[in-house]
């Protein structure tokens, strides 16, 4: 799950899930629709605040999730 602060607003504002080789899949408010975007264009990487894997907490799953850091 990568995370984005995008326009004024603070704190995180649009959240992607990343696909490898620097692409993640997330709705786009301008395109309508899911679409694919690279991590390296300049507007998402200067949006890029964090990113955080979701792994599965193996007594509770599938009620819970832990993050990593």
């Amino acid at each position: 799950l990568i995370c984005f602060a995008t326009g004024e607003t603070p704190g995180i504002t649009h959240n992607g899930l990343y696909i490898g080789n620097r692409q993640f899949i997330h709705a786009s408010s301008s395109a309508k629709k899911v679409i694919i975007s690279s991590l390296t264009e300049y507007y998402w990487r200067n949006a890029f605040r964090t990113a955080r894997q979701i792994l599965p907490d193996k007594q509770l799953w599938p009620q819970r999730v832990i993050w990593t850091k």
